[in-house]
């Protein structure tokens, strides 16, 4: 009678563990992305970010870090970024019909606090500079 116990136990144990295998599998649980990662990714919403390809650090689902942002266009561009935002040095460059304007500086929160510009159009270049606080 003890081998019957024996095997009654050792069934048991394996029933148990394909329930528990199986149901992990057949879960709908979502698995959680690691909190800071690098990846690449289009954005298609409305906003800033609209049509824009960014290749660079995330935290917690967010852009943030280094990285580079490109639109279709031919814009890019590349630096720091915070939560979400422009934040800290980076060079943006931005291009028009008649040439392209680039902006390089310092971001605070999304908005250009410390800055060069450069407008080149037709062979023509101006520079401004700004320093705010």
């Amino acid at each position: 009678a003890e081998w019957l116990v024996a095997l009654n136990s050792a069934i048991s144990k394996v029933l148990t563990n394909q329930k528990s295998t199986a149901s992990l599998h057949g879960s709908r649980e979502r698995l959680t992305p690691a909190l800071t990662r690098h990846a690449r990714h289009t954005f298609v919403k409305a906003g800033l970010f609209k049509d824009a390809t960014y290749d660079g650090t995330w935290l917690a689902g967010r852009i943030h870090g280094t990285g580079v942002l490109q639109w279709p266009d031919g814009s890019v561009f590349e630096g720091h970024l915070k939560r979400g935002l422009m934040h800290g040095s980076g060079m943006y460059t931005i291009i028009h019909n008649k040439g392209k304007e680039v902006q390089t500086g310092t971001w605070k929160e999304g908005k250009l606090v410390d800055w060069e510009l450069y407008i080149m159009q037709m062979e023509t270049c101006m520079r401004a500079t700004s320093k705010m606080d």
